[in-house]
């Protein structure tokens, strides 16, 4: 008997370590899926906005954002902005998958005990 629930943490256990196999997929995973958390989470600061012309110096300023975003107990005042809610919400979801993806790396590691 499977239930929705255990499906959907068969399928993010494939995904984000192949069930333990594979470390590489688990630093992968932690580094690509929370980035559109953060994304979306900088864009409810006043100190970010949506921008099709992309340069160096702001992938460097916001890659310095977004180390500070992979480490999961990080304080909410590391932009030094007033936050919105939109903010809040995605960081909170943000440090969710960062956290299970750290968790998949250690299991990943596990194998070579």
């Amino acid at each position: 008997m499977n239930s929705v629930s255990d499906r959907v943490l068969l399928w993010f256990n494939k995904w984000s370590n192949n069930y333990g196999k594979s470390y590489i997929r688990s630093i992968l995973f932690t580094l690509i899926v929370p980035f559109p958390f953060f994304y979306l989470s900088i864009l409810g600061t006043n100190h970010f906005e949506f921008n099709y012309n992309i340069t160096g110096s702001s992938i460097l300023e916001g890659l310095k954002y977004f180390i500070q975003f992979l480490v999961p107990t990080h304080k909410f005042n590391y932009i030094e902005e007033n936050p919105n809610f939109m903010f809040y919400l995605f960081d909170f979801l943000g440090r969710i998958f960062v956290g299970y993806g750290i968790y998949q790396t250690i299991q990943a590691f596990r194998k070579f005990k």
